[in-house]
């Protein structure tokens, strides 16, 4: 009988990335970030549902400890045996939040349990939600929570007696994707950590997303604002002039961050003109915005060619609306990186919350 070779999976990439993605990158993170795993004892069987709630040093071993999870230099297989992790996602569809979160548990040894969807009565059933509560208490050891509302999400985690990771409190935040997000940065950049930087290694970042109303942007300028000297000014691409939330702007400034807008810097404008003044000047992209930019095809051609070939581009959405797939494989493409930095993230956190 004749034998037949079995096709082997293609391991290497058919692809151009970002030059995060290059070997190397995870074990200079490790050694920029001193050791002092301790300071995640005080995570252990608390809630995650604040960026303002982690203090620098606290977020810098989280992210030490996602770099020694990439980088296997820590065992982990077994870590979180017989533990339960419910993925609540009341909100649909499940996004990379879900499914890294869901990937984490299992790399650590812990059983997931999901009970998404939108409970009958909805989110706006406070009395649903806190029968929610009880049911996530009696049935797991920790809860990742996402609620299309602040109001359901609170009446949760007010009356849940297990530690909740915030996976998206309305349009607030979603804190552990902006820690997902500074773990692809500071992997290529560490130097940015330290407050001693010069000022031509700070760099410029330009976010497509308005603040108020998308959690990830703010989540990521809250987790910024604890490096504020890293960047020299953040610009937000957007032609509104109601960016933020009353007072949420002042409380960023106030920690040195230095956020302008294209509304306020080019009042007459348009979007693409807007983008051939700043985008030469970026160094890393967040794009996040609810709904794309209004561009035509040769519009986002042309403000592909004017990126720097090395901006970091980062989305955390399954599909980028700005640029579509025009930055797939080009030398700005981070998202992809950032996606599977996701999983090291959040075992870090379940890890510190759990272990």
């Amino acid at each position: 009988m004749e034998h037949h070779e079995l096709p082997l999976p293609n391991s290497s990439r058919h692809y151009q990335e970002h030059e995060v993605a290059e070997e190397g990158r995870t074990e200079r993170l490790i050694a920029a970030i001193p050791d002092q795993a301790q300071l995640l004892a005080r995570m252990s069987g608390r809630h995650f549902l604040s960026g303002w709630h982690l203090d620098r040093d606290l977020m810098m071993q989280l992210l030490r400890s996602a770099a020694e999870f990439e980088s296997k230099t820590r065992p982990y297989k077994t870590t979180l045996n017989g533990q339960i992790l419910t993925n609540a996602f009341l909100e649909q569809p499940p996004s990379r939040t879900y499914y890294s979160f869901e990937s984490a548990a299992y790399s650590l040894g812990a059983s997931v349990m999901d009970m998404n969807g939108v409970p009958n009565g909805g989110t706006d059933d406070m009395g649903a939600m806190v029968e929610l509560a009880e049911i996530f208490s009696s049935y797991g050891d920790a809860v990742v929570l996402r609620t299309p509302t602040t109001e359901s999400f609170d009446a949760i985690t007010d009356n849940v007696r297990i530690p909740v990771l915030n996976a998206g409190n309305g349009e607030l935040e979603n804190p552990s994707q902006a820690l997902v997000d500074l773990y692809t940065l500071f992997k290529w950049r560490p130097e940015l950590m330290s407050p001693d930087i010069s000022d031509d290694q700070k760099i410029q970042v330009g976010v497509f997303g308005a603040p108020g109303h998308t959690r990830t942007v703010n989540s990521l300028l809250i987790l910024m604002s604890h490096f504020p000297w890293a960047f020299s000014r953040v610009v937000v691409f957007e032609r509104v002039h109601q960016l933020f939330r009353p007072g949420q702007r002042e409380k960023l400034e106030e920690t040195g961050l230095n956020i302008e807008s294209t509304a306020e810097l080019y009042d007459t404008e348009t979007i693409l003109g807007c983008l051939q003044k700043e985008l030469p000047n970026i160094d890393m992209l967040y794009s996040h915005r609810l709904q794309p930019l209004n561009m035509s095809k040769m519009d986002r051609d042309l403000a592909r060619e004017i990126l720097k070939p090395n901006a970091m581009v980062l989305c955390p959405a399954a599909h980028m609306k700005d640029f579509g797939s025009l930055l797939d494989d080009s030398s700005n493409n981070a998202y992809f990186c950032q996606a599977r930095n996701a999983i090291y993230v959040r075992m870090a956190l379940l890890q510190a919350v759990l272990g």
